[in-house]
C-alpha cells in the first residue's frame, strides 16, 4: 500500500501495463516509473497509461540495468516484479516463445 502522499511505484516488469493501470486507478496520487525492455509491449503500455499524464514515466530497459543505474533522489516506495510469462509472447509468433507456430 502506498504512503498517504501518493508515493512512487516502480513496475519493473511493465509489460502491457495491466498492474500499473490498476495501481494508478486505485491510488490517484501515486506516481509510476514503468520499466520494460520489449519495445512492442512498451507501445501498448504507453497508450494504455497516457490518460495518467505526468504521473507516469516509461523507461526502456531490463529491470536489472534500470536498478543498477538508479540516479533519482528518491527511492521507490513500492516495487512490482511480475516474473511470469505474458500470453502476448506466446501468441506473437517469431518472438521465440511459440509452441504451435514456426
Amino acid at each position: 500500500m502506498p504512503p498517504a502522499d501518493g508515493g512512487l511505484l516502480v513496475d519493473a516488469t511493465l509489460g502491457q501495463a495491466g498492474h500499473a493501470e490498476a495501481f494508478l486507478e486505485r491510488w490517484p496520487r501515486l506516481a509510476l516509473v514503468g520499466v520494460d525492455a520489449d519495445a512492442a509491449v512498451m507501445e501498448t503500455a504507453r497508450a494504455r497509461l497516457a490518460r495518467f499524464g505526468d504521473r507516469v514515466e516509461l523507461v526502456s530497459a531490463w529491470f536489472a540495468e534500470f536498478f543498477a543505474s538508479w540516479e533519482r533522489g528518491r527511492a521507490p516506495d513500492l516495487v512490482l516484479l511480475d516474473l511470469g510469462i505474458s500470453r502476448f509472447h506466446y501468441e506473437m509468433s517469431g518472438r521465440g516463445f511459440s509452441f504451435d507456430r514456426d
